[in-house]
């Protein structure tokens, strides 16, 4: 299991900086949640889940673990546990997407459900996920995670198969674009 680095007691932000682009990071999706955000707890993750502000996205590295099954694109879960730096995981959902949000494009998928133009984050610092509080703001425009996909879907790889058995039981069905591209679990 994870324990806490100690890079994860100091704040990185820099509200002016923020304020300046308008939390365009924000604008664009939500951040990305670790297990420690949980304390590596199982319940508390589905908990999470349940609140319906939390979404389970999946960290890809290529389109193989996408399979054609019964007629249907699917996810391959065998694939992804046998491939690096692929897993799915936790994240704040965008505004109206659904709780499996994996389909992503060119444009926006946001807003993060906790922010807002008016007021920036609702969650104090030390609630943001885990992934939103290690991005150092150095100017408008200009910040560097010091986290990375990679380091996401480590992390992440041993929820995996929790968050897929979740995801199945909770298949938007009705959500358009997964009808578009017949896509289900």
């Amino acid at each position: 299991m994870l324990t806490k680095p100690e890079i994860l007691h100091g704040e990185f932000t820099n509200c002016s900086a923020c304020k300046a682009c308008m939390g365009d990071c924000c604008q664009w999706s939500a951040c990305e949640n670790s297990p420690l955000d949980f304390d590596n707890d199982t319940k508390r993750m589905q908990q999470a889940l349940e609140s319906g502000k939390y979404s389970i996205d999946y960290v890809r590295t290529s389109l193989k673990s996408f399979i054609k099954k019964d007629g249907y694109l699917s996810l391959d879960l065998n694939h992804i546990m046998c491939t690096p730096n692929e897993a799915l995981y936790i994240r704040p959902k965008n505004a109206n997407r659904p709780l499996f949000d994996i389909l992503h494009t060119d444009t926006a998928e946001g807003p993060c459900v906790f922010w807002s133009i008016e007021r920036g984050c609702d969650l104090k610092y030390n609630e943001r996920p885990m992934f939103g509080r290690l991005i150092i703001a150095v100017a408008p425009h200009e910040c560097y995670p010091l986290y990375n996909r990679q380091n996401i879907a480590n992390v992440w790889k041993p929820f995996t198969p929790l968050l897929f058995e979740i995801a199945k039981k909770n298949f938007p069905e009705d959500w358009q674009p997964y009808k578009d591209i017949n896509f289900r679990l």
